[in-house]
């Protein structure tokens, strides 16, 4: 990402190093883990073309439930509204259009995975099983 971006965002408020948020002469800006993660969020949903306003209120979201998120919960950007996803039992809410409302109800299937777990337990068929199966239904 450009310095000038970074720049940027940290003059409008958007994101903010807090360990060192002035650089100075020959010093680097110092940031936290949640500092960093935060930048990247904002990055990743921008790239997507997330509006700033939204990203002013997913900062806000991100930075007072840091602690619960961490580990058991995703965000998800559908080009218009910013989702708060649980896990398979939780039901998601919005952040962004109607904070704390209930939404629809996401599903993602992992395909890739599915398909390793089958894989790894595929028999091999001995030759000629399919001539075999073929005079059978004759």
């Amino acid at each position: 990402m450009p310095r000038s971006t970074i720049d940027y965002w940290i003059r409008t408020g958007l994101v903010t190093p807090t360990v060192r948020d002035n650089p100075g002469r020959r010093r680097s800006r110092l940031w936290t883990v949640e500092d960093a993660v935060l930048a990247r969020a904002i990055k990743v949903l921008r790239d997507a073309g997330c509006p700033v306003r939204v990203l002013s209120k997913a900062r806000k979201f991100l930075e007072d439930q840091w602690k619960p998120l961490l580990g058991t919960h995703h965000l998800f950007w559908d080009g218009a509204d910013l989702f708060r996803l649980g896990d398979w039992s939780e039901v998601v809410e919005s952040i962004v259009r109607n904070p704390g409302q209930q939404a629809f109800r996401m599903v993602t299937l992992p395909v890739d995975a599915w398909a390793e777990e089958l894989l790894g337990e595929v028999i091999p068929l001995p030759e000629g099983w399919a001539d075999e199966v073929k005079s059978e239904a004759s």
